[in-house]
């Protein structure tokens, strides 16, 4: 990760967040121009993310290591990105996200151990095949859950953090198993969509 105070340049898409590494939680707002915060992160040839503002601390004791204008965090220690939308932020839907409401898809609770932390969530998957085989079609490095719960087991008292909506970097998966009965909720799907905006 590499830090130090630049300006920030007017006209930037700066969205709120947190990054978790196995290490380190950066506060941020990411800038991610146009894009969704799912495919910012999921761009083939992106090696870093650009977070403005940061605050960064140590998972293993809270202590804060860092205030920087502008870092870069190499996205491939990413485990997991949680995007925080300030309260009451109005939204515009565009064409392209009504068409894609309309898709059905299905709910799964799904856990992953993803040291140093364990996820608990639910995925949408947008076929009725076995959950996992659904999962392994889907091409994305960074898949998208809601409703989540991370514990950070190697913190004291095992640190709970709760979001809406989370990006898990599978390729840091150690294990995950789904929950035997999924649910069809096109609510579901709308919150899934509009929350990596």
């Amino acid at each position: 990760m590499l830090g130090g105070a630049t300006e920030v340049s007017r006209g930037q898409n700066l969205t709120a967040a947190e990054i978790y590494t196995r290490e380190l939680r950066i506060v941020c707002r990411m800038d991610k121009g146009r894009l969704r915060v799912s495919d910012l992160f999921n761009q083939a040839d992106r090696s870093h993310v650009e977070a403005h503002d940061a605050i960064i601390t140590s998972l293993q004791d809270g202590k804060e290591l860092a205030r920087v204008d502008v870092c870069q965090v190499a996205v491939h220690t990413v485990v997991v990105v949680i995007p925080r939308e300030a309260a009451g932020t109005a939204r515009s839907t565009t064409q392209a996200e009504r068409q894609l409401v309309l898709v059905t898809k299905y709910r799964h609770a799904v856990t992953m151990h993803v040291p140093p932390f364990v996820v608990a969530g639910h995925i949408h998957l947008p076929s009725e095949r076995r959950a996992e085989d659904s999962l392994l079609a889907i091409g994305a490095q960074f898949i998208p859950l809601t409703e989540v719960t991370l514990t950070h087991y190697k913190s004291p008292n095992h640190r709970l953090i709760t979001a809406e909506a989370a990006l898990v970097n599978r390729s840091c998966v150690d294990v995950q198993y789904f929950s035997p009965s999924p649910t069809v909720s096109k609510a579901e799907s709308r919150l899934l969509i509009r929350r990596f905006e």
